[in-house]
């Protein structure tokens, strides 16, 4: 057997390695505080269009289409679809016309997530026995959500969401967010 003796080198090595690692891996957390109206209906919804109020095409895109993915396939009875394909990004809407267009097109529920702030909090941190400083940053997005009940048009179920990530894309964040959206929509009963 050999043996290995291990000096401050091999543990400084060790430490920055695991801080890599556990940097590119990254991670998200997400904080869902919600509110559901007293008088909502008792309902559940099959057909939901997803309409994200985002800083770009590009980030309303990719936020529309992972929380329609993930809508999709956590509930069964339901049918979601991104609001680009019925309410024109080069139009102006009165939310009069707007509940006419799902009205029209079968939608029982519309589902609003409108981006808020972004703050990037950075972080210094450094290894013992290293004159090395290494300063990472984590990304806080918030955001309001609401689903309104085409029929009544009224908000049934009102959310605010923060979502902290570290090492992680834009993508990655929203999906985690559109997961945490479904488990409070079953819990609810608004899907199954």
């Amino acid at each position: 057997m050999r043996n290995v003796t291990f000096n401050s080198k091999h543990v400084v090595f060790a430490v920055v390695l695991s801080a890599v690692i556990a940097m590119t891996a990254g991670c998200v957390e997400v904080k869902i505080k919600d509110y559901v109206d007293p008088q909502a209906p008792n309902k559940e919804f099959n057909r939901i269009l997803v309409n994200c109020l985002e800083r770009g095409m590009i980030h309303k895109t990719k936020a529309e289409l992972a929380l329609v993915h993930v809508l999709n396939r956590c509930a069964s009875n339901l049918k979601a679809d991104i609001s680009t394909n019925y309410l024109f990004p080069t139009r102006k809407y009165s939310e009069q016309q707007i509940f006419e267009i799902l009205k029209q097109n079968g939608f029982d529920g519309y589902l609003v997530v409108d981006f808020r702030d972004q703050e990037i909090q950075y972080q210094g941190t450094s290894v013992a026995s290293s004159p090395s400083y290494n300063e990472s940053g984590s990304i806080v997005m918030f955001y309001n959500i609401d689903l309104i009940d085409v029929e009544t048009q009224t908000c049934v179920w009102t959310a605010s969401s923060k979502l902290e990530g570290l090492g992680m894309t834009y993508k990655k964040m929203i999906s985690e967010m559109t997961k945490k959206i479904c488990s409070k929509l079953r819990i609810l009963k608004f899907i199954k």
